[in-house]
């Protein structure tokens, strides 16, 4: 991710940590001088602090994924992906960005352990279920009923 905010953040600095997308909703509202109620439930955190050298520990220890049946857990520099049909596949990303080395016949008990924790998290997930326009919303690129 790059960012930009001239007198906020440092011009070059790099931020070694992994964040996530979902950081960018609690980061941008804060920056507009907003506050972020826990209220919303958001699954990310505001960066800011992280990016002014404020905070010391990482924002997230573990980050967690799911496309449909696919999945993908990361702690700390591994990375497990689950896919249909196949096998998971573990990578040590602090030596492999790429993901071209799988480490999962090696690494058994880590690949048990990761599948477990993203199993648990995986279960408090709910399926996304279509959900109704909010009521007198007209989407213009629709057509209408009449």
């Amino acid at each position: 991710m790059v960012m930009r905010w001239p007198g906020q953040i440092s011009a070059g600095a790099v931020y070694r940590n992994p964040v996530s997308t979902l950081d960018l909703l609690p980061t941008a509202v804060v920056a507009a001088g907003g506050t972020v109620e826990s209220s919303w439930g958001l699954d990310g955190v505001n960066l800011i602090p992280f990016l002014k050298n404020q905070e010391k520990y990482q924002p997230h220890k573990v980050l967690y994924w799911r496309k449909g049946s696919e999945g993908a857990i990361r702690r700390d520099s591994w990375k497990l992906i689950f896919q249909p049909g196949k096998l998971s596949a573990l990578y040590d990303l602090s030596v492999d960005p790429g993901e071209k080395n799988d480490l999962s016949t090696k690494q058994r008990t880590r690949v048990a352990a990761m599948e477990v924790e993203w199993k648990q998290w995986e279960s408090g997930m709910g399926r996304s279920q279509p959900t109704e326009p909010p009521k007198g919303f007209k989407a213009p690129w629709l057509k209408q009923a009449h």
